[in-house]
């Protein structure tokens, strides 16, 4: 079966699972769609496991070509930042920028080291002796959290505009923060990367990127000013430019998705379009980042297939997973503390950003951009139980969590 048979067959699937929520369960749509991939990719996994394997290892064969750091490092990456940054309230966050970066900053360097700290200490247990390097790799790459996810569940449940834009842009904060983490982390663990120097090559991706994205952002901006209500034009737009500007970023090896989480943030901007042509950019921008998310998952259960599970692994996970939810409440708890001395805040936002934390495509992104080898194996192991229980747990309850929370 070739990729796009396979594709076909899988969207078709989500899509089958959406319409049936739509009828009869009423969750909220994104949720669902992540739900639905993850479903999709424990199946194939236990398919695959237990024997009936052929299907299941032709598409591994045809998938597992696109499982690069270019593809999904520079595109896929950054086409779903890009999607949840357009997403965002620009004005309001603008508005809290202090105090959403801090509450990211504190909290995901908080977590990434309780995370990596309990995993040295669950594997030490074990007898697993892996360097504590790869330890924090891996809290770096499981922190940054589903942002579109959590917009899709905040706006079903109607939750105040200011409490949404301070949840969605904590997210959003996060995952820019535990990206560039990622790529520090990986340049000092000996995993090997395009480089000349490292300080060099990190200040020239990251800072590039950028510089680059405040550049395309502002000449998107300007462009979809001139537009006025042309809505087709602003469409394409969006598209080439995000696409090209991913290009030269790759081209002049640039980090494409901080690239285009700024580009995402100046067409947020509230006099970039109207608010009917802004809404329909983002409902297509996120259906687009749901089959990314989609594509990603069932990509990972697929990499699953290709290696020999110990049992140890999964012992491991088994310990590990309540573990990142408790490193996610400490982390952002530590600075909404501090914060609650100068402004008030509800409930559902302390809910949110700790029930409301799922783990999925930029997570799974991050993964796959790591070279093949034995520690990899076990942080496959680790990524996909904490992704795949983090979006049936908290996916099924995160609505009514918040919901009960106001």
């Amino acid at each position: 079966m070739v990729v796009i048979q396979f594709a076909a067959v899988l969207l078709t699937l989500v899509a089958f699972i959406a319409y049936f929520n739509y009828r009869y369960v009423r969750l909220p749509n994104t949720l669902v769609v992540m739900i639905a991939a993850a479903v999709v990719s424990l199946l194939m996994v236990l398919l695959g496991k237990s024997g009936w394997g052929s299907l299941v290892y032709q598409a591994n064969i045809e998938l597992a070509r696109v499982s690069d750091y270019p593809v999904l490092m520079q595109t896929l990456l950054g086409l779903i930042l890009f999607a949840a940054a357009i997403q965002i309230n620009f004005a309001e966050l603008k508005e809290q920028r202090v105090m959403i970066s801090s509450i990211a900053l504190i909290g995901s360097v908080i977590a990434m080291f309780l995370i990596a700290g309990v995993l040295w200490v669950i594997l030490q247990g074990f007898g697993i002796l892996t360097p504590f390097g790869y330890c924090l790799l891996f809290g770096t790459l499981i922190m940054p959290t589903d942002s579109t996810g959590i917009t899709g569940a905040l706006r079903a449940i109607r939750l105040a505009r200011v409490h949404e834009t301070t949840i969605t842009g904590e997210s959003l904060s996060n995952n820019i923060i535990t990206i560039i983490a990622f790529l520090i982390v990986l340049v000092n663990a000996g995993v090997p990367v395009p480089q000349v120097t490292m300080p060099l090559w990190l200040l020239q991706h990251i800072g590039g990127g950028i510089v680059w994205g405040f550049a395309l952002g502002w000449l998107l901006y300007r462009l979809l000013k001139n537009i006025e209500q042309h809505m087709p034009l602003a469409l394409w737009l969006t598209i080439s430019l995000a696409l090209g500007g991913q290009a030269v970023a790759y081209w002049l090896d640039l980090s494409a998705p901080l690239t285009l989480v700024i580009v995402g943030l100046f067409v947020a901007r509230s006099d970039a379009l109207p608010e009917a042509n802004r809404e329909q950019l983002r409902t297509f921008w996120g259906v687009l980042a749901e089959v990314i998310v989609v594509g990603l998952l069932v990509l990972l259960g697929l990499e699953l297939l290709r290696i020999s599970v110990h049992i140890e692994y999964l012992l491991v996970a088994l310990a590990l997973v309540p573990m990142v939810l408790l490193a996610r409440f400490v982390g952002t708890g530590i600075p909404l503390l501090v914060w609650q001395r100068y402004r008030r805040f509800s409930p559902a936002i302390k809910q949110a950003m700790t029930w409301g934390a799922m783990h999925g495509g930029v997570s799974v992104a991050l993964f796959l951009t790591l070279p093949d080898g034995t520690v990899r194996d076990l942080l496959l192991v680790l990524t996909y139980s904490v992704v795949v229980v983090s979006v049936f747990a908290q996916g099924l309850t995160l609505a009514r969590v918040l919901d009960e929370a106001g």
